[in-house]
């Protein structure tokens, strides 16, 4: 329609025209019709503004860009106030991860963390070397004495005494008091062959005097038998 627009002059564009030619050819033309004008009877360039009537023309018949020119011929207004703000599109799909960047300085050390509990025992591992022997120890007792059944002193130590009052009874005495140690005796020979008859011994602290200790053997029956012992005192 627009094309055509641009094309066709208006029939009062028309009659203008054509009162302008009998104007100006002093020569009277009769028009057949309403609308008998066409495009091919007005030569190009041969209407001027000065041959259109003012306010005769409508923006229908003026070009669309000549339209547009006279739109925007004025000068441009202020900015318009900011609108509120949209709402909020919806979030996007991750993107694909960066390279890792370069490791950071190494931080201060922490405090060291409460003790975890005891692993179990290992396997116990094969025994080592013997160690070179130690020095000789004090010895257990310095008091002991080896009797004879007949109350003879064999040997001993802490210069004890020995002595028979009657069958299977016997005194031992010692350079100390002895009265709060312990005792222990034992049937035996005081040499290095023999065997002794089998009997029982007893002792306890002699009555008489702190440094000794009484003695009585007897046989496996349970009677008085004279009989040599081994007595040792631990104090």
């Amino acid at each position: 329609m627009w094309n055509r627009i641009r094309r066709l002059p208006s029939p009062a564009m028309a009659l203008a025209f054509v009162a302008l030619l009998v104007a100006l050819g002093g020569t009277a033309v009769a028009l057949p019709g309403r609308d008998s004008v066409k495009k091919d009877d007005i030569a190009k360039n041969a209407v001027n503004s000065a041959d259109i009537k003012n306010r005769t023309i409508k923006l229908l018949d003026i070009n669309l860009s000549t339209v547009a020119k006279l739109r925007g011929a004025g000068s441009t207004g202020p900015a318009g106030s900011t609108g509120p703000a949209g709402l909020a599109g919806e979030r996007g799909s991750a993107g694909p991860a960066g390279p890792d960047g370069p490791a950071g300085p190494a931080g201060e050390r922490g405090s060291a963390g409460p003790d975890g509990p005891a692993g179990p025992a290992g396997e116990r591992g094969s025994a080592g070397p013997a160690g070179p022997a130690g020095p000789a120890g004090a010895p257990a007792t310095k008091l002991f004495a080896v009797v004879n059944a007949d109350g003879s002193l064999a040997r001993g130590s802490g210069a004890p005494t020995a002595n028979r009052f009657g069958t299977g009874d016997y005194s031992v005495r010692f350079n100390q008091n002895v009265r709060n140690c312990a005792y222990t005796a034992t049937i035996g020979l005081s040499g290095a062959a023999g065997s002794s008859p089998p009997g029982e011994i007893t002792v306890v602290s002699e009555g008489a005097t702190q440094n000794g200790v009484f003695l009585t053997t007897h046989d496996s029956a349970g009677a008085r038998s004279d009989r040599g012992f081994h007595l040792a005192v631990f104090c």
